[in-house]
């Protein structure tokens, strides 16, 4: 035996692993098999053998790729791996280090399902916007599910437990195969028409297969067009089929659509007991403000001598009687005064000659005609006052024009427009204005004002001039 044809465990092992590394026919193959003796330590990598009846060879697929996996890897799993087979040095093992992971045998129905996915997401039928509030207090319950079920059992008995109150109308439907989807449908519908505040739609869990008819991209649709909140709990926690996106609220299983859509009768009742004790507990304050109230009321003193409201006005309905007598006594004074001055003009005016009455008609003449004259003279006066006045209001008028034209000339002079039309710009943080870097940090988001309009900006740098 030669010296020169031993190697080193490490050598050959290097040696193949590099060979192996190089060989294209190695990188970026497809293996299918069953998974054993998986392993996910708490590194996140999951280690595992994949095996078929006659061979097995380790695997290895580190977080970084595990993490796009959507199903629950379990041993026992037939599926389809992408990666590079290699060998561990340290060990000197062969490997596949995995890149990609799906199911065996179930690869076209994931490729159509992404496909619809992405057909009615781009179309808007997911749309947050687009999803119907579920009620606080549903009385009303449409329950859409296969009848003699395992989900529907669940339904009732969680139903029954958390919110009895309410009424379940029952709308049976096969869900799965083929033809599930049209009668689905139809029995949304039906629900849908029942005017129910709310409709859960469940099926126990299972395959890609046996959930295929929650796919249809036609139901899909119709859950879309519904006025009723829809409420779905298809199959486990893992399992998404397209109803789930279109309905209004998506629960992790059947059971988890009744959690999501009753609240739990035990709070309820609690909270109105809590809200009964604060509503009697402020009660009893406001009854006692209101009794401390009228303590003091029907402690006061007019309460306690009614007299004094009305004393005043007794009072000054006497001494209002007293003046009134008074006046009564001067007006009968000046009546019987009147009366004998009458008297006695009614006796001159028979004893006037005839020319002492043309005398006394003549001064009543030039004394009407005084009065007009006065009349005219303040009545011309007036109208100076008038004109004056008014020629007055112009001259001010115009002045204060003057002034204000002169104000908004200055005030546009200053304006920030002006400013602002010669490209400078308003800058302000939380409607404030920023008249100093040191006022910004970075991340901040300001508001910039423009001449023409407005944007909004981040801070990412300040500097210093």
């Amino acid at each position: 035996m030669s010296e020169r044809n031993i190697l080193k465990v490490s050598t050959l092992v290097h040696y193949l692993k590099k060979s192996m590394d190089a060989d294209p026919y190695l990188h970026n193959i497809y293996v299918e098999g069953e998974i054993s003796n998986l392993r996910k330590p708490n590194s996140g990598h999951w280690y595992f053998s994949l095996k078929d009846t006659t061979a097995n060879i380790n695997c290895v697929m580190f977080s970084s790729y595990n993490r796009t996996v959507d199903f629950n890897v379990v041993d026992g799993d037939k599926i389809i791996v992408k990666g590079d087979v290699s060998i561990y040095e340290a060990q000197g093992s062969l490997q596949i280090i995995i890149t990609d992971m799906k199911k065996s045998g179930i690869g076209d129905l994931y490729q159509k399902f992404e496909e619809l996915k992405r057909k009615l997401e781009k179309e808007g039928y997911f749309n947050e916007e687009n999803k119907k509030p579920l009620p606080a207090y549903p009385m009303n319950i449409a329950l859409v599910t296969g009848n003699q079920t395992a989900a529907r059992e669940d339904v009732l008995m969680i139903l029954d437990k958390r919110w009895p109150i309410a009424k379940v109308h029952e709308f049976h439907t096969p869900v799965q195969g083929n033809e599930a989807s049209p009668q689905i449908i139809e029995a949304l519908k039906k629900a849908d028409e029942a005017n129910c505040d709310v409709i859960l739609l469940v099926r126990g869990g299972g395959s890609i297969e046996d959930l295929w008819c929650f796919n249809d991209e036609n139901l899909a649709k119709f859950i879309f067009s519904m006025k009723t909140p829809v409420v779905t709990g298809v199959g486990h926690q893992i399992d998404y089929t397209l109803v789930d996106f279109v309905a209004d609220v998506r629960a992790n299983t059947p059971t988890g659509a009744v959690e999501i859509s009753t609240p739990d009768i035990v709070e309820v009742y609690r909270m109105i007991n809590n809200m009964q004790n604060q509503l009697i507990t402020e009660m009893k304050h406001s009854i006692g403000n209101y009794r401390k109230h009228f303590d003091q009321l029907k402690n006061n003193a007019i309460f306690v001598n009614p007299t004094k409201l009305y004393q005043e006005a007794i009072l000054k309905q006497q001494y209002l009687n007293d003046r009134l007598e008074q006046f009564h006594l001067v007006f009968k004074q000046y009546r019987y005064q009147f009366n004998h001055i009458q008297h006695k003009m009614v006796q001159i005016l028979q004893n006037t000659s005839n020319e002492n009455k043309r005398i006394i008609h003549e001064y009543q003449l030039q004394l009407q005609q005084m009065i007009k004259t006065t009349m005219n003279n303040q009545s011309v006066q007036i109208g100076d006052y008038k004109k004056n006045l008014l020629q007055n209001m112009q001259n001010i008028m115009h002045q204060k024009q003057m002034v204000l034209q002169q104000n908004i000339k200055l005030l546009d002079a200053y304006s920030p427009l002006k400013i602002m039309q010669r490209g400078f710009a308003i800058v302000t943080k939380e409607d404030k204005t920023i008249k100093d870097v040191h006022n910004l940090n970075i991340n901040d988001y300001i508001n910039i004002k423009f001449e023409n309009g407005s944007a909004q900006a981040q801070i990412k740098e300040t500097n210093d001039d």
